[in-house]
């Protein structure tokens, strides 16, 4: 009997090593840095500038940096109004000035223009990468235009992840629910106060969080552009949940669950 206990203990901790969750291998490290072009078109006494600002991607697992690298060009060399992508960011800056001369010719206006392209990393957090893509610009009219979209990239393949891919489907009511408090943080807004009555447009009244979000260190972080949930003058919302608040309607098999969070 007492040559049995060994192989018993054995067995015993041949199953707790069985049972032990396994940790998800840490993805390669991606390495990125910032590059930037700016022109000037001086017209008069007037100044037009075109600003691109995008990191480079190197390292990481195989074809990783090529995805993100896809992702940033086409954001930065996209044609606007419609118009077709450009090969190069000298004929996009070429393209934005000689439009610029062709407006000012045609409309005797003489308002100087500008267009400022950045891509950031906003987090590199939990197997993943969190891209911002931000275009600021002025074409004419009543004030600037800005957007902010940002993408959440998985680390170990490079492949965008949605809200499905993070979040349970039916969670969005009660994921919205948990952030609104964020919101109104943000907005300096008390939790009592109608968001209808103050101009808001979401559907029904109510709170509903969008797609638009990074994974950052410090937690979910959401972006509602101006014009999005409310008039130009109201600005955008930009605000941050912890992890902790969120995590109960997190995908089991998302990066949400992924140790360290």
């Amino acid at each position: 009997m007492k040559r049995a206990r060994p192989l018993c203990l054995l067995a015993l901790l041949s199953l707790s090593a069985s049972c032990a969750p396994t940790k998800r291998e840490a993805a390669p490290v991606v390495h990125y840095a910032s590059t930037q072009v700016s022109s000037d078109c001086i017209i008069g006494s007037d100044t037009s500038r075109v600003v691109l600002d995008w990191p480079r991607f190197e390292g990481g697992a195989p074809g990783v940096a090529d995805s993100l690298s896809e992702a940033t060009r086409a954001f930065v060399l996209a044609g606007w109004g419609g118009g077709s992508a450009f090969s190069h960011e000298d004929s996009l800056t070429r393209a934005f000035f000689d439009e610029l001369v062709l407006v000012q010719e045609r409309t005797g206006l003489r308002q100087p223009w500008h267009l400022n392209r950045r891509v950031e990393v906003l987090g590199d957090t939990l197997g993943t990468l969190s891209l911002s893509f931000v275009e600021s610009s002025y074409l004419g009219g009543a004030h600037p235009n800005t957007q902010s979209r940002r993408q959440v990239r998985d680390r170990n393949d490079g492949r965008r992840l949605t809200y499905a891919d993070l979040f349970r489907a039916d969670s969005r009511d009660s994921l919205s629910a948990v952030c609104e408090p964020y919101f109104r943080t943000a907005r300096e807004l008390t939790h009592d106060v109608s968001l209808d009555g103050l101009g808001f447009w979401f559907a029904s009244g109510r709170f509903l969080v969008n797609d638009n979000f990074a994974l950052t260190s410090a937690g979910l972080r959401f972006r509602f552009d101006a014009y999005e949930i409310a008039p130009y003058a109201m600005g955008p919302t930009d605000f941050v949940v912890p992890y902790a608040a969120v995590r109960s309607f997190a995908r089991a098999d998302g990066p949400l669950k992924r140790e360290g969070r």
